[in-house]
């Protein structure tokens, strides 16, 4: 990080009027961090010792947490990630309603319809979404369109299924069942 010379950084866990540069003091902290890990038995030693280092530092749950984690007593439960970041998923809800979906990133997606046609062209957007992870390789996706449409897609890559809720800006609500596969 240092060498990227950032003119912000905003480490977790830090009290800029007691701990000076975020960088440094990041670095001086895992530091700190390795050395109480390599130096306890037990998670209940690390804190010990990182609050000894740092008596008033807040955040005291997160240093728990990373103490339980790192030396075994605690699981880290992470959620699965989204599966379409990066990747192409066809969403078949039958007739007109037939989908691509472009997710670029974690945040942009573009959909376009591959049956509905708009003055000759094919229906498409790019938007900004949200995925949440709702169940085991199921999600909540959900977006507003450039007409203000909102849409809520629950998107279930384990068993091929996908929902779909569509509020559009008349107020007509659309509801659908579909298929769903990643390309």
């Amino acid at each position: 990080m240092v060498r990227l010379k950032p003119e912000h950084a905003i480490p977790a866990h830090f009290v800029p009027l007691l701990y000076g540069d975020p960088i440094e003091f990041t670095r001086r902290y895992l530091v700190s961090l390795e050395k109480a890990l390599d130096n306890s038995t037990s998670a209940a030693e690390v804190i010990l010792r990182m609050k000894l280092i740092y008596p008033n530092l807040p955040g005291e749950p997160d240093l728990e947490m990373t103490a339980k984690v790192l030396k075994g007593e605690m699981a880290w439960k992470t959620v699965g990630a989204f599966p379409a970041i990066a990747r192409k998923a066809e969403v078949n809800f039958g007739g007109e309603f037939v989908f691509e979906l472009d997710f670029h990133n974690e945040h942009s997606m573009t959909f376009r319809s591959l049956r509905q046609r708009a003055e000759g062209r094919p229906v498409t957007g790019t938007v900004e979404y949200t995925a949440v992870d709702v169940a085991p390789q199921a999600y909540m996706v959900y977006w507003t369109e450039k007409d203000n449409t909102h849409v809520v897609h629950v998107e279930d890559f384990g068993h091929g299924v996908a929902y779909t809720n569509i509020s559009a800006p008349d107020g007509a609500f659309t509801n659908l069942k579909g298929a769903i596969k990643l390309l």
